[in-house]
């Protein structure tokens, strides 16, 4: 293959890319793309490049900088080059409002290319909005990361760490599993989220229903979970089931939002947010109570409210460390 020939190809699938992620295209359309892709197989391999490309960038649409980064870098390459950073670009200006691959435009070669796997992480402080390649949309809280594997007949997320919200795009001929190290929770269109927290597995249902299977021991274990309700894995493999209340989903929306909860409790959810830990000098002043509803990372408010309440006061404070005491 010529190198120009090479680059025509390119461009013509770089376009091909930003048409199917604008969204569903016509008879004609879906017709042009199939001689496209039959007149030469390396056609199909460079779409599924791009596939992979678009989906190795989805983290960046929370990172403006790196994505001003990216674009004045790409201004002193090739036209070659120039072509694959603006189709990048159009992939993440259109998200995954794009619906999946149109089925039947891919010859059989290019259907059974490898799947595409990308690892997907933030910070301390961080919650990350993301949309995968089917249309899925994932929020990732606090130090949280997962990595995905997308293949033509299966979507699946491992969570490594943290909690992760799923709005799941509805096929029914490609299952979306999530997983831990001890529970996968099957859905094929609904609203949950999967947190791990020392040892203690969580599934949340907000919408919708799933299927968790144990993933622990020799005996399969399979329990539906309807809106509502929640599984929780503790260490040992002991499953309980109790009702969940939308509240406990909050921190999606940046809010914490606790109803007459141990102040430990709260310090807990807290410091996951923050640099800046809270402790207590004894279990009594730990064992306080308080609703509260607070910012994600606002220490000072929740500092404020169990003092002006009498529940406690800051016996030292320094930038990585706030030590409460009984009040005098």
């Amino acid at each position: 293959m010529t190198y120009g020939h090479a680059e025509a190809v390119d461009e013509a699938a770089a376009v091909w890319m930003a048409r199917l992620r604008a969204g569903t295209i016509g008879e004609q359309t879906q017709r042009e793309l199939r001689e496209w892709l039959q007149a030469d197989p390396g056609n199909g391999d460079r779409l599924a490049h791009y596939e992979s490309l678009w989906l190795s960038l989805e983290e960046l649409r929370s990172e403006p900088r790196m994505l001003a980064f990216r674009e004045a870098d790409a201004q002193v390459h090739s036209r070659r080059q120039l072509a694959i950073a603006a189709a990048a670009a159009t992939l993440l200006v259109l998200g995954a409002s794009a619906g999946t691959w149109i089925a039947g435009l891919w010859p059989t070669t290019v259907m059974k290319r490898p799947p595409i796997v990308s690892r997907l992480a933030n910070g301390v402080g961080q919650i990350t909005r993301l949309t995968l390649q089917d249309g899925s949309k994932v929020v990732l809280d606090t130090n949280s990361a997962v990595e995905t594997e997308f293949t033509p007949e299966h979507r699946s997320i491992h969570i490594l760490r943290g909690r992760v919200f799923f709005q799941v795009a509805h096929d029914r001929s490609r299952p979306f599993i999530v997983n831990t190290d001890k529970v996968a929770v099957t859905a094929t269109g609904t609203q949950f989220s999967v947190t791990i927290d020392d040892g203690r597995d969580t599934v949340r249902m907000m919408e919708g229903s799933v299927v968790a299977t144990s993933l622990e021991g020799d005996t399969t274990v399979q329990l539906p979970l309807a809106a509502g309700k929640s599984l929780d894995v503790a260490p040992g493999g002991r499953w309980t089931v109790m009702s969940s209340d939308n509240r406990d989903l909050d921190w999606i929306n940046g809010r914490l939002t606790f109803r007459n909860a141990r102040l430990a409790e709260i310090a807990a959810e807290v410091n996951r947010y923050s640099s800046t830990k809270i402790v207590f000098a004894d279990a009594r002043t730990a064992d306080g109570r308080l609703n509260a509803v607070l910012k994600v990372g606002d220490i000072d408010t929740f500092l404020s409210s169990v003092q002006q309440m009498g529940l406690a006061k800051v016996k030292a404070r320094t930038d990585e460390l706030v030590v409460l005491d009984r009040p005098s």
